[in-house]
């Protein structure tokens, strides 16, 4: 996003200064504005409104309607990021949510070399649920020990911290089994009532 011109990088003591005009206050600072580019924290609602209106005036519509409900348009600012993974990603969580919507058109024996008919849970697409769930599952536990249980990751909604409590949660339990087999308490001495 450009200053003015469309062009010109921007600061991010011009970006705190330019959110905070139209109140006259001045409570956003560079490193608020850092934090929010690191992902570690997320504007408060009327600043998402502000940058969308600053990402609007400087042609910036996909950054605008990110900025302007982050729930519906976070596909948005990744498919528009510059780091090919990001926009991959976000093809695929689109290709796996039409999936989920129309997997009972699909049959069995619409996979090649398949024959028979039966839903896309049954059968061959096993195979690629299971994938799925063992690719998830692996990034479920990458996510953890990134994050762990007492500083989240960006949750957008109340369904997707439900989903975050519920997987520290198992974490939290594998962890705990994992110490009692191998007889240790949590400060790592050995457990006496160990088997």
């Amino acid at each position: 996003m450009g200053a003015a011109s469309g062009t010109a990088a921007i600061s991010r003591n011009w970006l705190a200064n330019i959110i905070d005009q139209p109140t006259g206050k001045h409570t956003t600072d560079a490193g608020g504005v850092a934090r929010w580019e690191r992902a570690k924290i997320l504007p408060q609602a009327w600043k998402r409104k502000r940058l969308a209106e600053i990402a609007e005036e400087n042609g910036r519509k996909d950054l605008a309607s990110a900025f302007g409900d982050p729930i519906e348009n976070w596909r948005t600012s990744l498919q528009s990021s510059d780091d090919r993974k990001q926009k991959d990603l976000a093809r695929y969580i689109t290709l796996l949510e039409i999936v989920a919507i129309n997997m009972h058109f699909l049959e069995v024996s619409d996979l090649p070399g398949e024959s028979g008919s039966g839903p896309t849970y049954r059968g061959g697409f096993e195979i690629y649920f299971e994938t799925l769930l063992a690719a998830a599952r692996e990034l479920s536990r990458l996510m953890v020990s990134k994050f762990g249980p007492d500083h989240p990751p960006i949750l957008l909604d109340d369904y997707q911290r439900q989903h975050w409590n519920a997987i520290v949660g198992d974490a939290r339990e594998l962890e705990e089994y994992r110490r009692d087999s191998e007889g240790r308490t949590d400060d790592g001495k050995e457990n006496k009532n160990a088997c």
